[in-house]
């Protein structure tokens, strides 16, 4: 039989899971932008499709992120 875990325990893990994932997106997206700026002035004419992916990119980080606080939360809630 597993041991049961405190309300703390289950708190610490939660914030433990939303700083990790969120200290994770935010560096990706600052290097999704600094490849962005990098592409485009290697290739010029590609600067619109470069700008999508770049979107495209940071909303699937952005997504990770809020999935994250989302399971955090579920876990803060949980008894």
């Amino acid at each position: 039989m597993a041991p049961q875990l405190d309300s703390i325990e289950v708190s610490i893990v939660g914030y433990t899971i939303t700083m990790a994932a969120v200290g994770g997106c935010a560096p990706s997206i600052d290097q999704l932008s600094a490849d962005l700026v990098v592409g485009i002035t290697r290739n010029h004419s590609m600067k619109r499709d470069m700008f999508t992916y770049t979107l495209i990119g940071m909303d699937f980080l952005e997504l990770l992120a809020i999935a994250a606080i989302l399971i955090a939360a579920m876990l803060l809630r949980s008894e």
